[in-house]
């Protein structure tokens, strides 16, 4: 984001101070960008966004808070930027109209009783209930509905799925958790870069797919099963750091076959959970075409179930030098995507770009389009809390079977799921898991005096424990939201 429009900013704390300006277009909330997984935790696809403009096909002129488009961008994508009038020069203030607005947590707003309530039709409720309330029972149109439109998309994009497949009270669970902080780019070699410093001195090997998984109380412990090159691979301890599509694919389908199955607890939280689809068309110019000076841009259409197609593009250039876009498709666009071939997947771009640009757009020299969900080992990009699911799932998904089988992975994590930061910090705890068991394994069973002395130490006394202090639910505070 340039410097002037850096300053005008109208922070929104979602759930603290709510910060209307009125009328502006929308800004897309990032989320962190962090390190990419470590060995334990690798085969996470790169993922998430940074801060800019957005723009349209027709630039849509947003409601006034108070009208549903206003009230409903509050609730599920709320940060916004002036429009160029009404930026503040650096050092001079800031120009936007606030409106405070104090909500405690957990918020009722987008929260029905209902756990098996999607976030979908959560929000038709609460747009038929702001249109009565607002304008008399009229229905938004033209520009509003498609700038609506546009935050549902991104929206979709954060939670990787359609909306209709979103748990309404457990979306977003998780972001208590958020970090603040500079948003980076990996300068060498983006996340792979990364992925091979840390596996620097590390005996990886590559190539192998992992149909089986046997646990043992034997001396040979647990071993992989590798049918295709033919291997039979034991250890001690092993770490899954499979994405959750992959452990949610039946064997026969391609999964993995656990030997003795995995508990009930664990099959049924990995089941609930979903596991999304994003995919990224990436297209190489000869120039660019397009302003240099903004991170992305977006674009709105007029049908809603095209609203995920091609929504945001990410502009490359002001990064890498390079005359790059990248296309981001959501939602059920996703999905649909995949059944393209390539050139259909490219000229689908194209056609977007020109219907912002015009008609001089050209033809790109290069592309790279994604097929996560068409990946055998991955099965779709990232999870989410699906209908029906509670966010405590994630941290049964992390739970390790026997003393012998761990679990990593961003489906594992609690507090940053759907992250590559998630992916990453669950490989560090699986480890910590594994060396902690391998040296308590190594010392051999402890004597039964012993065994008292760290049951107690592990436990205080029934004293301290009343005294503890309750712990309170969590109150209204300021924190940013990454949606």
């Amino acid at each position: 984001v340039d410097e002037a429009a850096a300053e005008a900013e109208a922070e929104v704390e979602v759930s603290a101070r709510v910060t209307r300006a009125s009328p502006v277009p929308p800004l897309v909330p990032p989320p962190v960008l962090t390190a990419a997984a470590a060995a334990a935790a690798a085969g996470e696809p790169p993922r998430r966004r940074a801060d800019s403009e957005y723009s349209s096909e027709t630039p849509p002129t947003l409601p006034s808070p108070g009208e549903p488009a206003a009230d409903l961008a509050s609730e599920a994508l709320v940060r916004y930027l002036p429009p160029a009038e009404k930026r503040a020069a650096p050092g001079k203030g800031r120009a936007e109209e606030e409106v405070e607005e104090w909500i405690a947590l957990p918020s009722a707003r987008l929260r029905p009783p209902a756990l098996e309530t999607a976030l979908a039709g959560a929000l038709r409720a609460r747009r038929a209930a702001s249109a009565a309330d607002d304008l008399g029972g009229e229905e938004m149109a033209g520009a509003a509905e498609r700038a609506l439109q546009w935050h549902l998309a991104n929206l979709e994009f954060a939670c990787a799925a359609s909306l209709g497949n979103v748990s309404a009270a457990e979306w977003d669970q998780d972001d208590a958790f958020d970090y603040e902080g500079d948003h980076v780019l990996l300068p060498e070699g983006g996340y792979q870069g990364l992925l091979h410093r840390l596996a620097d001195g590390v005996e990886a090997r590559c190539g192998i797919t992992v149909t089986g998984i046997e646990m043992r109380d034997n001396p040979s412990g647990i071993r992989a099963v590798c049918k295709e090159s033919n291997e039979v691979i034991a250890a001690d301890a092993l770490v899954l750091t499979v994405p959750l599509g992959v452990l949610q694919t039946p064997p026969e389908a391609g999964g993995i076959r656990f030997t003795p199955p995995l508990p009930h607890r664990k099959l049924d939280a990995l089941g609930r959970l979903g596991f999304g689809l994003l995919n990224k068309v990436a297209l190489w110019f000869d120039a660019p075409f397009w302003g240099r000076h903004s991170d992305f841009f977006g674009r709105t259409v007029a049908d809603p179930q095209d609203r995920g197609l091609f929504f945001l593009f990410l502009n490359l250039h002001r990064v890498s030098g390079q005359p790059v876009l990248l296309g981001l498709v959501a939602g059920g666009a996703a999905e649909r995507l995949e059944e393209l071939d390539d050139e259909q997947a490219v000229q689908a771009a194209v056609g977007a770009l020109r219907g912002m640009f015009g008609a001089s757009v050209p033809e790109p020299r290069k592309h790279v389009v994604t097929r996560w969900g068409a990946d055998p080992h991955s099965r779709g990009s990232y999870s989410y809390v699906a209908a029906g699911a509670r966010g405590s799932d994630y941290a049964v998904a992390a739970e390790p079977v026997g003393g012998q089988l761990f679990f990593a992975g961003e489906h594992t994590s609690v507090e940053h799921p759907a992250t590559v930061v998630g992916a990453y910090l669950s490989g560090l705890a699986a480890a910590t898991a594994v060396h902690k068991m391998l040296r308590k394994k190594a010392a051999g069973p402890a004597a039964p005096q012993q065994q008292e002395v760290e049951r107690r130490a592990a436990s205080p006394p029934p004293s301290k424990r009343a005294a503890a202090p309750r712990r309170e639910p969590a109150s209204a505070g300021k924190r940013r939201r990454r949606r």
